[in-house]
């Protein structure tokens, strides 16, 4: 009888079948009304499945993009980032952050900036991917992204009201007239139309010129 001895010494599982780290972005809440002056921040969370070893990071980058304006001095800006939650401001569409050995989630914050400028809902998207810190001391181990992308909606919860400089006119008949004055009580921003319809007692004793009354916005604009 023959024995044979089989050895599996130096037959190491595949590095490709081990299971990596996941990392996942968030954003709370996901919509929000914008206000009328105010800033208010909201909670950007980067979470990873499985903290890093002693000595390593998870580095990633956080890219800033939609239709909202990103600034932090422009005046017709919309929001701003901060890579810590209450830390400085900044504009940079993307941001270099790492989750630290030992923590299984990063959290930075975008600011919103309120105003009463009547505009369409404008969107903030953000988008994980993986980032690579130059000169760093710490190892950084490779991971999945799970989740690559939310959106953040701001809601615009402003009306381009009519306020008129007459509640009503009181005409004689035989051809008398009386003017107003109308503007809007926000910025319409693009600009908008309003058309005026007179509401007579005498349906057809009276007519209105010019029947739509179209304001520009802006500093210069004709809305104020």
């Amino acid at each position: 009888m023959v024995l044979l001895a089989l050895s599996f010494l130096g037959l190491a599982p595949d590095a490709a079948a081990q299971t990596l780290p996941e990392l996942s972005i968030s954003v709370t809440p996901t919509s929000a009304a914008e206000g009328d002056s105010s800033e208010t921040a909201y909670t950007v969370t980067v979470t990873a499945s499985q903290a890093p070893a002693s000595g390593t990071a998870f580095s990633f980058n956080i890219s800033l993009s939609g239709t909202a304006t990103l600034s932090v001095t422009a005046a017709n800006r919309d929001y701003y980032a901060r890579r810590t939650v209450g830390g400085g401001s900044t504009a940079d569409s993307s941001l270099a952050l790492q989750i630290p050995a030992g923590s299984t989630s990063y959290q930075a914050q975008i600011v919103v900036r309120g105003d009463t400028t009547a505009e369409p809902d404008e969107t903030i998207i953000l988008t994980l991917s993986k980032g690579n810190f130059v000169g760093v001391a710490q190892q950084l181990p490779d991971y999945t992204i799970t989740t690559a992308s939310t959106t953040f909606t701001i809601l615009d919860d402003d009306t381009a009201r009519v306020r008129l400089s007459k509640s009503s006119l009181a005409l004689t008949e035989g051809g008398s007239s009386d003017t107003y004055t109308a503007r809007l009580n926000t910025d319409p921003g693009d600009g908008v139309s309003v058309t005026v319809t007179p509401t007579p007692s005498d349906t057809g004793a009276a007519t209105v010129s010019p029947t739509t009354l179209t304001f520009t916005g802006g500093s210069s604009g004709t809305w104020a």
